[in-house]
């Protein structure tokens, strides 16, 4: 659920995304609610439809939900879909510089030579490290053109 709040800290929007199928597809239901304050009543002219909300905002607001729920929410409508494609490909991106930064960053402290390297204190996180980089490796080389292209988005999920 994310609450969306006005100038005096008031929540005036709720936003929740579920799931309510057992695996299937067709379970998907978002539920936008406006929340009114005290003592004021919402007329037709204070609504807003999520739809309605700039791209900025809107990215903001789906940032609050996961990626899966993310992926999800692309279903609802061509905006969604755009927005959601947009964020995900982004946190693909961010997540491989940070791994390729962490990779090196780990691969420097490393002694150069394989029989030293086995007992450094860094050796099983250069490991892990090492595999989740050739895997995003592999999916960037994989997807990467596509994803460039729009013509696929990256999925959520694990590596």
């Amino acid at each position: 659920m994310i609450l969306l709040f006005d100038s005096i800290n008031y929540p005036i929007m709720d936003l929740s995304v579920a799931d309510s199928s057992d695996g299937g597809d067709s379970g998907l239901s978002v539920h936008f609610a406006t929340i009114s304050p005290p003592n004021m009543t919402i007329t037709p002219q204070f609504l807003v439809n999520m739809l309605d909300l700039p791209t900025e905002i809107l990215e903001k607001v789906l940032l609050y939900i996961s990626y899966e729920q993310i992926g999800k929410l692309r279903r609802v409508s061509t905006r969604f879909n755009d927005v959601g494609s947009s964020l995900l490909n982004s946190a693909f991106q961010r997540l491989q510089t940070i791994m390729l930064q962490r990779f090196q960053q780990i691969k420097s402290q490393m002694p150069r030579r394989e029989s030293a390297r086995r007992n450094h204190p860094l050796a099983r996180e250069c490991d892990i490290v090492e595999t989740v980089h050739m895997r995003l490796t592999l999916l960037q080389m994989s997807f990467g053109k596509h994803i460039e292209r729009k013509h696929c988005c990256f999925f959520a999920g694990e590596v």
